[in-house]
């Protein structure tokens, strides 16, 4: 009977792989059903529990297993020969690969296969103009200088957690109609421990459904990500579109210092695309805050990036892992995000009010 458990457990896991890889569910039927029924049942059982613990149960588990595995690889290498050893350790690899892997499309995986953002909201495709992009980020650098805080609180960072939990339960629930549940806390790692590791400021663990940011970022960068992240416990994969989701929500948020956290963090993307001499003179109209903080972001990156070998290996083994799950860009779907606002603004989605500094999400002329 112990035997039959795991072997069943496993089977069922291929099972589900094998349908998932031969046969898998339209897009419509993930819009339709797994995220707003299936997922949403997973995210209202296991984040009011992992969500509410201040420290980081898959890092806690992660470290556990980690220790387990280096003394039961000892121990079974001392007691068996090689060829034992290799068959008996190969089988529990591709059981809990199996499991883990099938686990992952069930619990959250699954919400990379939606319908594209761009057909759901009703975004005008074709080419991105230069111009466009330069008033988005003439539009972003005018947030930065109205929102620009002129000190930080000691609960900065909790106050703005809670804001971002706000703004996107808001945003999602105007877009999709939605309810969503999302965890007490952001979780914030050693410092540089996922820049060294991933080349990522920000992750979610999709078997305890848990955020985490760096705890290396300035905290305008933080609570950016800590958006980011949240954005993807409310159900989207993609990160450009979780980047886009994020931007509806923290730019057209109550508290003035998310939407400072999300231009700034917005602005740096849409940065990449302009000329230089454009740049440069956005960059020196910035409040000095604002420069402070973006200098501050570089000095992380520069502490704590891995050598180039290393990252070139992260950044393969990441764009791989975003193309097996069908984000055909891979890596540079990061660049797309700056894409959509862009559409959405076109549209009259996102509209700026230059007066007020604000913007605001126009639904009537969305989806």
């Amino acid at each position: 009977m112990r035997r039959l458990l795991p072997i069943t457990l496993w089977a069922l896991s291929a099972l589900l792989l094998l349908v998932w890889t031969l046969a898998p569910p339209p897009a419509a039927w993930i819009d339709a059903v797994y995220t707003p029924v299936l997922y949403a049942g997973v995210a209202r059982a296991i984040i009011p529990v992992t969500g509410a613990l201040p420290f980081s149960l898959a890092g806690l588990l992660g470290l556990g297993g980690a220790l387990w595995l280096g003394v039961s690889l000892v121990r079974s290498w001392r007691r068996l020969g090689l060829r034992t050893f290799l068959q008996r350790w190969g089988l529990r690899a591709l059981f809990f690969g199996t499991v883990l892997w099938a686990l992952f499309l069930v619990m959250w995986g699954a919400n990379y296969a939606r319908t594209p953002l761009e057909t759901r909201y009703g975004l005008p495709e074709g080419p991105t103009r230069s111009a466009e992009v330069a008033q988005l980020a003439r539009d972003l650098a005018q947030v930065i200088a109205q929102d620009a805080p002129a000190k930080r609180p000691p609960d900065a960072w909790a106050r703005g957690v809670a804001a971002a939990r706000t703004a996107l339960e808001k945003t999602v629930a105007a877009l999709e109609g939605r309810t969503l549940t999302l965890p007490r806390y952001v979780k914030r790692t050693p410092p540089g421990l996922l820049i060294f590791s991933g080349q990522a400021t920000g992750i979610v663990v999709p078997w305890t459904l848990e955020a985490h940011v760096d705890g290396a970022l300035p905290l305008p960068y933080a609570l950016g990500t800590a958006l980011h992240e949240l954005a993807h416990l409310a159900g989207y994969g993609s990160e450009a579109e979780t980047d886009f989701v994020t931007g509806l929500a923290g730019l057209t948020a109550d508290d003035p210092l998310l939407r400072y956290s999300t231009a700034l963090t917005l602005f740096s993307r849409a940065a990449r695309s302009l000329e230089r001499d454009a740049y440069r003179e956005l960059y020196a109209a910035l409040p000095a805050v604002a420069r402070e903080d973006i200098a501050a972001l570089r000095a992380v990156y520069d502490r704590f990036l891995p050598p180039r070998p290393a990252a070139w290996l992260q950044t393969l083994f990441y764009d791989t892992y975003l193309r097996s799950q069908g984000v055909g860009a891979g890596v540079a779907d990061y660049d797309r995000a700056t894409e959509l606002l862009v559409g959405a603004q076109r549209s009259g989605l996102l509209r700026f009010d230059a007066a007020s500094g604000r913007f605001e999400v126009a639904l009537e002329a969305g989806p």
